[in-house]
């Protein structure tokens, strides 16, 4: 590490640098680099001199972009995929530049050692406020680097560290940057590999940092309890106004945390949710936030199943939250009495909505009535397995396909396909809600034993009382719709009767 204190010692430092690797004078003057030599030969700028000299000791190719950029506010490399002596030379170049604000490296892989001659270059410097280092595979030794560069300069306020192959370890380094003693404003940490447990330790920091303003999280894998932190973490920040978590996992565990956030924060103006799992239990928690939350204006909330219903939920909640002014619903197909209802909030409030296909009749999302029963569908489900004596760990091996030993919306759904139970694909949301014991957005195999031995214990206690009680019950009625939907789809259910139900039930 090389640091820079004076003249004399960036001068020293571009000399050791330059005496290393160095490259024939006589060869690089015949070479194909002779035409850029000749061009900027005479250049009255520092900064192009000792670029020039660099490339020449290091046995590169001067880039040109680069050398028209040299003396400008802000320069721009993307992806021009730099070597360890490329970004050796592009450093000893820029110490001596004091009129670049802003620097863009998106792409170039300047790796751990690039970040090591970026912290050199930059350790001092107060006229570069803006860094992009996305897609530079930095990993956790180049994270480090960059975290040290933000303790010791405190003039830049953006960084984009997005697409650097960080892990969930990696977080505490994240973790020292929002607690560290910066300017920094902008932060994007997007196409990162953080999950859960990056989650917490980030959320967990959230709520010390008092500089951050826009904070992008997307397309990281955070879900559970580190969604669940990143929006217990709005709670005591004061500083983030736009708050971008889109494509992760966050739920219901996550939308219980932004509730809570949004209760206390009033700073957040803009939140993007797109594509996260988001059902109608976990988009009623986070509403219920936005009622107590003075400061939000606009949310982005499409790619989620939200089911038909969600968009007229929205706009019926509306009503007592008076501060939002744009909804995002991306693609979601609404129908026209939610149309009807947006034109008349319309005329008596400023709010614009985003939304994708309008249906001429409800979009209920149904399929074929002669695919599914009416009635409770918790009731259908269970007495559809029971009727099939299909075992409690057999449908939740069915359901849990990646091997999580949870079940969340999306392979729940995929379960019922599969297994072709018989319930609609709007009524998932009621399942999950009256089967998730622990409120976590997920079902967790003794959960769902506890709801079958329920069920099964319910329908016992109605035959007892004997066949008519039973037929003419709830379950009954669906039981019975059962047999002719398991008749007109060519289902055989072996010596089955009213004493084989019995009997069934009391296993």
């Amino acid at each position: 590490m090389f640091l820079m204190t004076s003249n004399s010692s960036k001068r020293a430092f571009i000399t050791e640098l330059l005496d290393r690797e160095s490259t024939s004078e006589d060869d690089y003057e015949t070479s194909s680099f002779s035409p850029i030599l000749q061009r900027y030969r005479n250049s009255k700028d520092e900064s192009q001199k000792d670029y020039i000299r660099a490339c020449k000791h290091c046995g590169v190719v001067p880039l040109t972009v680069f050398l028209r950029q040299l003396g400008e506010k802000s320069m721009s490399l993307r992806f021009q995929l730099l070597s360890q002596k490329a970004i050796k030379s592009c450093a000893i170049a820029l110490l001596r530049n004091s009129k670049l604000q802003s620097l863009d490296l998106e792409g170039c892989q300047i790796r751990q050692s690039g970040a090591k001659y970026m912290f050199d270059v930059l350790e001092k410097r107060t006229n570069i406020t803006e860094i992009n280092l996305g897609s530079n595979k930095l990993g956790t030794e180049g994270l480090q680097w960059i975290v040290r560069l933000l303790q010791s300069n405190h003039h830049i306020k953006s960084i984009n560290l997005s697409d650097n192959q960080f892990e969930d370890t990696d977080a505490v380094y994240i973790s020292d940057i929002l607690h560290g003693d910066n300017i920094l404003n902008e932060l994007n940490l997007s196409h990162n590999n953080f999950s859960a447990e990056g989650g917490l330790i980030i959320g967990s920091a959230l709520g010390c940092n008092e500089t951050i303003k826009n904070l992008n999280l997307s397309w990281n894998h955070i879900r559970g309890r580190g969604a669940q932190a990143i929006g217990l973490g709005l709670q005591k920040n004061a500083s983030i106004r736009i708050l971008n978590v889109s494509w992760n996992g966050f739920d219901v565990a996550g939308c219980h945390g932004l509730s809570h956030g949004l209760s206390k924060n009033s700073t957040l103006v803009d939140l993007d949710l797109c594509s996260n799992r988001v059902g109608i239990i976990a988009l009623s928690k986070l509403l219920e936030g936005m009622k107590r939350n003075s400061t939000l204006e606009v949310l982005r909330i499409g790619n989620n199943p939200i089911t038909a219903q969600g968009p007229m939920f929205i706009l019926q909640s509306l009503k007592s939250i008076p501060n939002i002014k744009y909804i995002d619903l991306h693609l979601q197909p609404v129908d026209m009495d939610f149309v009807s209802s947006l034109i008349t909030c319309q005329k008596t409030r400023d709010i614009h909505v985003t939304y994708g296909k309008v249906c001429l009749k409800p979009a209920t999302g149904d399929e074929d009535s002669t695919m599914y029963i009416k009635g409770d569908p918790v009731t259908v489900m269970f007495e559809f397995t029971r009727m099939k004596a299909v075992d409690v760990l057999d449908l939740f091996i069915t359901f849990d396909t990646d091997g999580s030993h949870s079940v969340t919306w999306e392979e729940f759904k995929e379960g019922v396909q599969v297994s072709k139970i018989p319930v609609r694909m709007r009524d998932l949301d009621t399942i999950i809600k009256r089967i998730d014991i622990n409120l976590d957005g997920e079902i967790n195999f003794s959960e769902l034993m506890i709801a079958q031995k329920e069920h099964n214990l319910r329908v016992k206690r109605l035959m007892d009382k004997g066949e008519r009680v039973f037929i003419n019950s709830e379950v009954g009625v669906i039981h019975q719709e059962l047999l002719d939907w398991f008749k007109d789809k060519g289902v055989f259910l072996k010596n089955y009767s009213f004493l084989s139900t019995l009997q069934a039930s009391e296993n």
